[in-house]
């Protein structure tokens, strides 16, 4: 009887095991392992460090979220609004980098933080990417800083660290390990999911302003082998769309259609167009949302800056719309051209 109560616990625990990752306390950095900073946000290239990295914010899958990264009078803060509609997600990440950061040496990341009152309602995770891509897959862990906390330093050992695609768990795919040395990219993300098969978001989750001090962020070692202190260059934004050896008429193209490419799809127009998607489920009918966009400006500037800034917004809307006609028209004609090919194609074969 009690082998059975023994199994039948072990079989119900074990999926929650297996499919929620959240560590009740993340570990301090032993008094004896190596260290190597990676990235200062404390000292004299804290700067260059928050230029090296980037917003990920929940925008791209339509959220209204806003974080960046400021210098502050100690360390630097990550700091930003979450909101749960759309999607409960702020995050900064290192710039993609053009060769890949060996820390084959490292246990693991450790970072030098302190966080807000409200940490405990958040979940705070740590990414590392080990493919030169924008791609949704990574290694990510969870850390977990001191609620209004004193400033502590946690380490997260890349065994901790699980495959994910976007904020869902890859069932049975191995840890990170400290061998793989193909680190291109590191990120930290404040968000309302923990790491789990399903998108379970934490219970008592808090949407609202958020700040997390950075100081440091780097490897450690507890095998005595420092590990690796250079950091590569970041790949250029010119590089990462194309590459210089291509074609100089595709270069052209892209130095012609970028800006309308970014006016279209950049994440300013995003931004507006998951704000009136939020309003719209609210109740906000067109004219509604005009009012709403006028009284938030106006409580902002006065009346001729408010116009000022609302006849420029309209005039990009109107803009991005004329763009986007030709652009979609050409990518269904595209199709059209390709669906028509293999329909030949077939017809010979």
């Amino acid at each position: 009887m009690n082998v059975l109560l023994l199994s039948t616990t072990i079989a119900l625990v074990r999926p929650t095991l297996r499919t929620q990752i959240r560590p009740s306390r993340s570990r301090p950095v032993l008094a004896s392992a190596a260290t190597v900073p990676l990235f200062d946000f404390q000292g004299a290239n804290r700067d260059a460090t928050i230029e090296r990295w980037e917003r990920i914010d929940d925008v791209i899958m339509g959220g209204v979220s806003r974080s960046r990264l400021v210098a502050a009078e100690s360390g630097t803060s990550f700091e930003g609004r979450l909101r749960s509609e759309g999607g409960g997600f702020c995050g900064t990440r290192l710039k993609l980098l053009a060769e890949p950061l060996d820390l084959s040496a490292a246990s693991g990341l450790y970072i030098d933080c302190a966080a807000d009152s409200d940490a405990d309602a958040r979940v705070h995770k740590v990414s590392v990417r080990t493919a030169q891509d924008r791609g949704e897959q990574v290694y990510q862990s969870v850390f977990v800083p001191l609620a209004g906390g004193p400033r502590s330093t946690l380490r997260v050992p890349f065994d901790d660290f699980r495959l994910v695609r976007g904020a869902r768990l890859v069932p049975d795919a191995p840890p990170l390990g400290p061998s793989l040395n193909a680190t291109y990219q590191v990120s930290l993300t404040v968000s309302k999911f923990g790491i789990a098969e399903t998108m379970s978001p934490l219970e008592g989750f808090k949407e609202g302003p958020f700040s997390l001090r950075l100081y440091e962020i780097g490897a450690y070692s507890e095998g005595g082998a420092a590990p690796a202190a250079a950091l590569p260059p970041v790949l250029e934004d010119a590089d990462k769309k194309v590459p210089s050896s291509a074609p100089a008429a595709i270069r052209a193209l892209r130095f012609v259609l970028g800006p309308a490419l970014a006016l279209v799809f950049g994440e300013a127009r995003r931004r507006r167009r998951a704000a009136a998607l939020l309003l719209e489920k609210r109740g906000l009918g067109p004219l509604a949302q005009l009012r709403f966009g006028w009284a938030h400006r106006r409580g902002r500037a006065n009346a001729a800056v408010a116009a000022a800034r609302a006849a420029k917004l309209a005039a990009l809307d109107a803009t991005a719309v004329a763009i986007a006609l030709p652009i979609r028209c050409l990518f269904f004609c595209l199709f059209k051209a390709i669906a028509l090919a293999r329909k030949l194609k077939g017809g010979k074969a």
